[in-house]
C-alpha cells in the first residue's frame, strides 16, 4: 500500500509539468471514486462469491495500474538517472534546510493517523453499528473526500493562502474531529463526522504539495517528498500499533484519543518551525 502510494504521488513532479495540477486533480478524483465506490462493490462482491473469491476478484481491479503505464506520455525531458552516491547526497542536501526535520516528523504523526484511525474506525464501526451503516458511512467519506480534493487542486492555487498555515488548520481540525468520536452512537451522526473527516483528508491531499513547494527550492522538493513519505510509513506502522494496543487495554475512545493527540502533536511540531 505505501509503495503504490508514494509511486502514485511521486510521479507527478517527475512526470508532469504543463498539466501537473490536472494531475493531481486526477488522483484526487479516481481516489474519491474509490473511496466512495469500494464499500459497496466489496459487500455486493463478497456476498456473492463468498470471502475468497470475492478477494479474488476484487483483487482483478489492482490490474488497472499495470496497463496505465502504456498509456502515459512523459512531459518532461528525459534525465540521466543519479547513482545511488548522487542519490543519496541528494537527500542529505534536504538537511540545510531548517524546516526538513519538522516535516519529517509531522509527516511520520499525521500520516501514521490518519492509518491508526483507519484501523481503529474498522473495530468501532462493527462493535457498535450495523454493516450497512458502515459501507455508507465509509461512501460518504469518499464522496466528500473527492469534492473536497478536486476543489482544492483545480482552485486552491488561484487564492493566495498562507499554504502552511491551512496545512496545520486542516490538522488540527482532524485531531479535534477524531477526539469527539467516542461519543458518537447514532448513525447520521456517523455520517456527519464521517463527511467532515472525508473532507479535512480531502483538504489535505488537495494542497498536499502546496506547502513544500512553497517553502522548498524546485530542485529539493521530490527528495523532501521521499523523507516525508518514507517518515509517513515508518509512522504507519508505530502509531496503529500503538492505538491498537491502547484500544485493547484500555477502550476505543482511549484509542481515538490517541491517534487525535498525534494529529494535534504533528500540528505543534510544524508550529515550532513558524517562523
Amino acid at each position: 500500500m505505501s509503495l503504490c502510494f508514494v509511486s502514485t504521488f511521486g510521479v507527478i513532479p517527475h512526470y508532469f509539468h504543463k498539466r501537473k495540477t490536472v494531475a493531481y486533480a486526477g488522483i484526487g478524483l479516481g481516489t474519491g471514486i474509490g473511496l466512495a465506490a469500494y464499500p459497496l462493490i466489496t459487500v455486493y462482491v463478497l456476498d456473492r462469491l463468498g470471502f475468497r473469491y470475492g478477494i479474488l476478484s476484487l483483487g482483478a481491479l489492482f490490474i488497472i495500474p499495470a496497463v496505465s503505464i502504456y498509456v502515459f506520455k512523459s512531459q518532461l525531458p528525459k534525465v540521466q538517472v543519479l547513482s545511488v552516491k548522487k542519490l543519496l547526497t541528494s537527500y542529505a542536501r534536504t538537511g540545510k534546510h531548517f524546516v526538513t526535520a519538522f516535516f519529517i516528523v509531522n509527516s511520520a504523526l499525521a500520516i501514521g493517523a490518519r492509518a491508526g484511525l483507519v484501523a481503529i474506525l474498522f473495530s468501532y464501526i462493527s462493535k457498535y453499528f450495523e454493516p450497512s451503516i458502515a459501507v455508507a458511512a465509509y461512501s460518504i467519506f469518499g464522496i466528500s473526500f473527492m469534492v473536497t480534493t478536486l476543489l482544492f487542486t483545480l482552485y486552491g492555487l488561484k487564492f493566495h493562502a498562507n499554504y502552511f498555515v491551512l496545512h496545520l488548520t486542516t490538522s488540527l481540525l482532524l485531531g479535534i474531529v477524531v477526539c469527539v468520536l467516542p461519543a458518537i452512537n447514532h448513525a447520521m451522526t456517523l455520517y456527519v463526522i464521517f463527511g467532515i473527516i472525508g473532507s479535512i483528508n480531502g483538504a489535505v491531499f488537495g494542497f498536499k504539495g502546496n506547502p513544500i513547494s512553497h517553502l522548498f527550492p524546485p530542485k529539493d522538493i521530490a527528495y523532501i517528498y521521499g523523507l516525508t513519505e518514507a517518515s509517513g510509513g515508518i509512522g504507519s506502522f508505530v502509531v496503529p500499533l500503538s492505538g491498537g494496543y491502547i484500544e485493547c487495554k484500555f477502550s476505543h475512545g482511549a484509542g481515538f484519543y490517541f491517534i487525535g493527540a498525534c494529529n494535534l502533536f504533528s500540528c505543534m511540531v510544524l508550529c515550532l518551525a513558524a517562523d
